[in-house]
């Protein structure tokens, strides 16, 4: 009669199987997010792309019809990212505000998000693709934001301040909704600023073996 197999032993074969399924697993959620940020920021380039080309061609008063539906596109995208939802993307896309659509901070804004977003989704491909992100995708990463984060919370701010007037007239409560998000973008910036001053502080100190402030 054969020797039984010890139940340890007999657990052997099952084990394996569950590990190469995690593997299987894990390589597939790496990919996933791979083509996802990749795509995001393909998308985002395609945006300053347009943007760049209408300011040459026709004007700041035409960018966002021009950029529109790529940018209702991305944003929507941003969905899986319920932080990376935006308030006055969702003005732009409901409200048909003439004033508030062709003003130029419109530019600014999509601009400043869309150099944000190449950079950020970039930077996270990147990190995916070679298991740690180039020294130069980490430095832009966490040094852009000193000039594109101002550019585009004041552009947002300018355009939700624009939005208010028509929103009172049409839908109060929107208004009201309007005045405090306004409200909120003062003490809201300091805050997120002064954050990711922190995280760039920590992240250059791992990364760089120093505070790298200049």
């Amino acid at each position: 009669m054969p020797p039984k197999k010890s139940p340890a032993k007999a657990k052997e074969p099952a084990a394996q199987e569950a590990k190469k399924e995690v593997r299987k697993q894990t390589a597939l959620q790496k990919n996933y997010l791979i083509a996802y940020n990749l795509a995001s920021c393909i998308g985002w380039f395609a945006v300053l792309v347009l943007v760049v080309q209408e300011l040459q061609t026709a004007g700041y008063q035409s960018v966002y019809g021009k950029v529109s539906t790529l940018l209702n596109i991305v944003q929507t995208c941003a969905l899986f990212e319920v932080s990376n939802l935006n308030s006055v993307w969702f003005i732009l896309a409901k409200y048909d505000y003439p004033e508030v659509r062709q003003s130029y901070f419109v530019s600014s804004m999509v601009i400043a998000w869309s150099i944000t977003e190449i950079v950020r989704y970039g930077y996270y491909a990147l990190n995916l693709i070679y298991g740690k992100a180039p020294l130069f995708s980490t430095y832009i990463r966490y040094t852009f934001f000193f000039v594109l984060y101002p550019l585009g919370a004041g552009s947002e701010f300018m355009l939700i301040q624009y939005a208010i007037p028509f929103a009172q007239q049409t839908q109060a409560f929107y208004g009201f909704v309007f005045t405090f998000i306004a409200g909120m973008y003062a003490p809201g910036f300091w805050f997120m600023y002064q954050h990711m001053i922190k995280q760039r502080s920590k992240v250059f100190e791992k990364v760089f073996g120093k505070d790298k402030n200049e």
